[in-house]
C-alpha cells in the first residue's frame, strides 16, 4: 500500500496498545514529526503508564498539534486514536486548512497477545480489549482520508513537499520581469523580443498602477498565463486593486456611477493614491460591460497567484517574491496569511538577510529575486558566499524607460 502525504498533514494513528503504532511511526517518520501521549505522560509523571494526568496529557497534545498545524509542520499523533482524538484533530485540521489522514491498525488476535509482544503490558489485557471496543465504536467520518492497514509491513509512506506547488519547471529558460506598473509598451516590446523562443516569464508583481495602461498590461499578462508562458506572484499594488474590485463588485449601488458623468471615485475605506487613482480613472473610462469583465477577470486572476515561486536550476535554488520571504517559507513550510504579507510588503534589505533566512541550507547556492523596492536604475546583484540577492525593480512606471533600456535578466 502506497500512502501519499503532504508535508503539512496531520496524521492520526488509530490502534490499541501493542498493535505496532510506535514502531511503525519510527520506521516511516522522523522523530520530530511524532507526538506520543506516552512521552507526554512520562514528562508529567515520570512514568508513561501513569494515567493520573490524562487531562493534562491531552491538553498538551492538542496544544502542540495546534501550534504545529499553524506552522504547517507534518505531525503524527501516536495515541489510541479514539473518537475524542479524531474529533479534535479534525477541528484543528479544518481551522488551519491542513490535510487530515487516519491510519487504522489491525487488531491483534488471541494468538498475538503474547508476553513477547505485549511485554510489560500483559497486566493490561483488559485495557487492550476496552481500547478495541472503543475504536470499533468510533464513527469514521469522511472529512479525512482513512487507510486501513491490513499488513503494517507492506506500507510505503510518500511525503510530498508542502511547497511543491510553487516550483517551476527547470526544463525552460526564464526571463525575470520586474514591476511593470501598467507600462504596456515595456511588456509589449519584451514579448516581441522573445516571441520566437521557448522562454517563459516570471513576473514579480505590481502589474498595475501608474503607467500608460494597466488594463492592456493586465490582459497581456493574462494572455501569457493562459498560454502557460508565465507565472506571477502576489504584490501590494495588485492586491490593493483586487481588494477595491472586490468591494466594487459587492456594491449594490454601483450602477449610479454609470449614470453620472462626474463623480468622486468611491474609496470603500481605502486610500486611493500611489497609482491606484490612475488605474481607477482608466477603469471608469470603460463601458459597463468591459468594466464588469475587467473586474471579474482581475479578481479571478489575483486569487490564483502564489506568494512566491521556486526554481531549482543547475546548481542554484532560486526564490522569487515581490518584496520578501518569511522564515516559514525559507524553512519549507506551507505559507499562511502572515507569510503572504511578508511576500507583499516586507522588503529584504540585503544579502545578509538572505544568509540569515537560509542559514540552515548553507551547503546550497540560494538566490533570492525581488521587485518592490526601487533603489537602482538597473538590476542589481549582491553576493555573499553561496547566497545571492537580486533586486529587479529599476523604476518602470516611476521614471521613463527607453525602449532599449529594459535590462533582460535571464535564467538559463
Amino acid at each position: 500500500m502506497n500512502i501519499e502525504l503532504k508535508e503539512d498533514s496531520i496524521v492520526v494513528l488509530i490502534g490499541a496498545m501493542g498493535t505496532g503504532k510506535s514502531t511503525f511511526a519510527r520506521q516511516h517518520f522522523k522523530t520530530h514529526h511524532i507526538i506520543e501521549t506516552d512521552n507526554i505522560r512520562a514528562q508529567l509523571t515520570g512514568d508513561f503508564e501513569n494515567q493520573t494526568q490524562n487531562k493534562a496529557t491531552f491538553e498538551i497534545l492538542y496544544a502542540t498539534v495546534e501550534a504545529r498545524a499553524k506552522a504547517g509542520i507534518l505531525t503524527v499523533i501516536d495515541s489510541t486514536g479514539s473518537r475524542s482524538v479524531l474529533q479534535r484533530a479534525q477541528e484543528i485540521a479544518k481551522e488551519f486548512d491542513r490535510p487530515l489522514v487516519a491510519l487504522k491498525f489491525p487488531h491483534l488476535d488471541d494468538s498475538q497477545l503474547t508476553k513477547d509482544r505485549m511485554q510489560h503490558r500483559m497486566h493490561y489485557i483488559d485495557v487492550y480489549h476496552n481500547q478495541v471496543k472503543r475504536i470499533d465504536e468510533t464513527v469514521i467520518h469522511k472529512d479525512y482520508d482513512l487507510y486501513e492497514l491490513s499488513d503494517v509491513n507492506d506500507v510505503r509512506i510518500l511525503i510530498t513537499q508542502a511547497q511543491e506547488e510553487f516550483k517551476l519547471d527547470s526544463e525552460y529558460d526564464y526571463v525575470v520581469v520586474p514591476d511593470l506598473h501598467g507600462e504596456f509598451r515595456v511588456i509589449d516590446n519584451l514579448m516581441k523580443d522573445h516571441e520566437d523562443t521557448n522562454t517563459k516569464f516570471i513576473f514579480l508583481g505590481d502589474i498595475v498602477d501608474r503607467g500608460e495602461s494597466s488594463y492592456n498590461t493586465f490582459y497581456k499578462v493574462k494572455e501569457l498565463l493562459e498560454a502557460d508562458k508565465a507565472r506571477v506572484v502576489i504584490s501590494n499594488h495588485d492586491n490593493k486593486f483586487y481588494r477595491w474590485l472586490k468591494k466594487w463588485s459587492d456594491d449594490s449601488s454601483r450602477d449610479k456611477y454609470m449614470e453620472q458623468s462626474e463623480f468622486d471615485i468611491p474609496s470603500y475605506g481605502m486610500t486611493v493614491n500611489h497609482g491606484l487613482e490612475k488605474t481607477l480613472l482608466e477603469f471608469f473610462g470603460l463601458d459597463a460591460a468591459d468594466m464588469d469583465m475587467y473586474a471579474f477577470d482581475f479578481i479571478d486572476y489575483y486569487e490564483s497567484l502564489p506568494p512566491f515561486l521556486i526554481l531549482e536550476k543547475r546548481d542554484y535554488v532560486h526564490y522569487f517574491s515581490h518584496a520578501g520571504l518569511s522564515p516559514n517559507i525559507a524553512l519549507g513550510m506551507k505559507p499562511n496569511k502572515a507569510d503572504e504579507s511578508f511576500s507583499m510588503y516586507k522588503t529584504i534589505q540585503g544579502v545578509d538577510e538572505v544568509e540569515s533566512l537560509f542559514y540552515h541550507r548553507r551547503d546550497e547556492n540560494i538566490v533570492v529575486h525581488i521587485g518592490h523596492n526601487y533603489v537602482y536604475d538597473e538590476v542589481t546583484t549582491f553576493n555573499k558566499g553561496n547566497y545571492m540577492f537580486v533586486m529587479h525593480d529599476f523604476g518602470i512606471g516611476k521614471r521613463y524607460i527607453k525602449e532599449d533600456e529594459m535590462p533582460t535578466f535571464m535564467i538559463v
